[in-house]
């Protein structure tokens, strides 16, 4: 009896191996056939996507707009807009450049932007983002400007970054040079009090730490900026970040609500693509941008149509590039 449940017990394990390896093997090829369906609705897709752009009433030139957008780098959604808007364009009467102009004229209004110099108004601004975008520096560029206009009495420099010491050093050195005061607050909680202290000052920038957004203290930075009254905050983006990261930062920042972004390190952009499509598709509007780090002349208020033609610009040199590169090979 002993023997004949030890050869049923191995038997129904043997059977229950057999029964996980048929189960696997069954769980591979569903997925191997669902990647290839997907693959399959990928290609069908863009091929009815070309061939509605190819059949739409307005044009036979409007493939070409879309390789030249294509060109500059837009993400398809930002692409699809501005071919969507040239629909009440009648192409008949435009030539390709024409038409060309126009649907840039089109992408210049899909970007929000502030027309005017937000800080140079004064108020309170906190500058947030991740690290390495360029925070410190925009606050550098942003104070030494105010202070070559109205003075250094009225303006104080604050930062809430305690995880860098050389953070604190830079501050400190910019505020020796502009005559300002500096203040570091280490406790999140002490901010209010810390900001009600310097009411009667006209310009408060405030400098916090970059932070991956899995980091407990990421959240309590925010809800402190939140109980702050009158902070204007200011999302600091680097336009040399790609398309998913840079939107993934005005996600995770979403609660604060910026009221306007600067895109820094424009210098350092081979394509402007992922900029553009950036900003045709958040509501966030575009201050500042900064192209360079001498303080405080590489920083500019830079409206749609500029940052577009810029881009074109880029895309010109690029496609030099790539031709000539094709002739030498």
């Amino acid at each position: 009896s002993r023997t004949t449940r030890t050869d049923t017990q191995a038997a129904t394990a043997s059977h229950n191996d057999e029964e996980l390896s048929r189960l696997h093997h069954e769980i591979i090829s569903m997925r191997v056939a669902f990647e290839a369906q997907l693959q399959s609705m990928a290609a069908t897709q863009e091929w009815q996507y070309e061939e509605q752009l190819s059949n739409q009433t307005i044009l036979p030139i409007t493939l070409d707009i879309k390789r030249r957008l294509n060109a500059l780098g837009l993400s398809r959604a930002c692409n699809d807009q501005v071919i969507r808007s040239l629909r009440t364009v009648d192409d008949k009467s435009l030539s390709k450049e024409s038409l060309w102009g126009e649907s840039l004229a089109r992408l210049a209004h899909l970007i929000p932007a502030i027309s005017n110099d937000p800080v140079a108004t004064g108020g309170i601004y906190a500058f947030l983002g991740t690290t390495g975008v360029g925070k410190t520096t925009t606050i550098a560029k942003l104070a030494a400007r105010y202070v070559i206009e109205n003075g250094a009495d009225d303006v104080v420099l604050i930062t809430t970054d305690t995880y860098r010491i050389a953070a604190h050093d830079q501050l400190r050195s910019l505020g020796k040079i502009l005559n300002v005061h500096v203040e570091v607050v280490d406790d999140l909680q002490l901010l209010p009090q810390v900001l009600l202290s310097y009411s009667n000052k006209a310009l408060v920038l405030i400098d916090t730490p970059g932070m991956s957004y899995s980091d407990p203290l990421f959240k309590q930075h925010l809800q402190a900026l939140n109980r702050c009254r009158h902070v204007q905050t200011c999302l600091t983006l680097s336009a040399n970040s790609q398309f998913q990261m840079m939107q993934a930062t005005v996600h995770s920042y979403r609660d604060v609500k910026p009221r306007f972004c600067v895109m820094t390190k424009i210098d350092e952009c081979a394509s402007l693509g992922d900029t553009l499509s950036l900003l045709s598709t958040n509501d966030l509007p575009l201050a500042y941008i900064t192209n360079g780090q001498s303080v405080p002349d590489d920083l500019s208020i830079m409206k749609p149509h500029q940052l577009i033609a810029k881009a074109v610009s880029l895309m010109k040199i690029n496609n030099h590039a790539n031709s000539h590169s094709n002739q030498s090979v």
